[in-house]
């Protein structure tokens, strides 16, 4: 890992199941990651079959996404990108069906995944923080998750 690289998924328990609160933890740790001088990329996935079953739409929105973005944070949302389709082209274990992935490149370098045994919905979105509202939303809307590391 680079210095200064952070990542949640080493805090992973395995196949084991994690209370709500390991999930809340994790929340707080994006939502307090300081903003930087490059935006974060925030993607959900959902996962079948060890496969991402959207990658044609998550590179026509990822397209979208950057010709949006201003011109200082394209190279630094490129280099976000090519972390995470690096990490995507990885098959996932059979127990994953949902997946969040956060990366930042520049000056200071963040990326962290976590896989969940439910499907999540297909999004991506580029900002100075990393974006919750999905895993927000699972927090509340059940009370196990269960994060499985690949």
């Amino acid at each position: 890992m680079q210095p200064g690289m952070f990542s949640v998924h080493d805090n992973w328990f395995g196949d084991c199941p994690v209370e709500r609160k390991a999930l809340g933890r994790h929340i707080r740790t994006l939502a307090t990651l300081p903003q930087a001088d490059a935006p974060v990329i925030s993607c959900y996935f959902n996962i079948q079959s060890g496969l991402l079953t959207e990658s044609v739409r998550f590179l026509e929105q990822v397209t979208t996404l950057r010709s949006c973005l201003e011109d200082r944070w394209r190279l630094s949302f490129d280099e976000a990108n090519r972390k995470i389709r690096n990490y995507l082209s990885v098959e996932a274990s059979p127990l994953i069906k949902g997946l969040a992935v956060f990366a930042r490149s520049g000056s200071s370098p963040f990326m962290t995944s976590l896989g969940f045994r439910v499907p999540l919905p297909h999004w991506i979105l580029a900002g100075p923080t990393p974006n919750i509202y999905h895993l927000v939303e699972l927090e509340y809307a059940f009370t196990r998750y269960v994060l499985v590391e690949q």
